[in-house]
């Protein structure tokens, strides 16, 4: 599942908001977890801070397309071998040699939309 930014803001609003209404956050005053005047490091500090690298390399670059998770973020070349196929012929998704190469994969794609295009031009000309 592809996370934006704006997704995982909303998702640290949420567990905050659940916390404050549950009364489980680390920093209320007389909270067992609260240390010797700070936050005593639970898991939603780590849960934070994971989500934050997250946003750190969640972020796409102009032009990315929408379907592929960023680089960088877990499972992005599994998307952006999903979208390559997408854009190529459904035959080429037999070919288990394009699964083992994406490589070989984003150049048959490329020369396959080359081909599309040329002959959409020669057709409207």
């Amino acid at each position: 599942m592809p996370w934006s930014l704006k997704a995982l803001k909303r998702l640290k609003c949420r567990i905050a908001q659940a916390e404050l209404r549950s009364g489980t956050h680390g920093w209320a005053v007389g909270n067992s977890r609260m240390g010797s005047g700070g936050w005593s490091g639970g898991g939603v500090e780590r849960l934070f801070d994971r989500l934050s690298k997250v946003e750190q390399q969640a972020v796409r670059p102009p032009g990315w397309p929408v379907q592929v998770l960023p680089a960088g973020v877990p499972g992005w070349e599994d998307t952006a071998m999903r979208w390559l196929l997408d854009l190529c012929p459904p035959e080429f998704r037999g070919y288990s040699g394009l699964r083992r190469y994406p490589a070989v994969l984003a150049r048959f794609t490329a020369l396959h939309i080359e081909g599309m295009q040329m002959a959409s031009r020669r057709g409207l000309a």
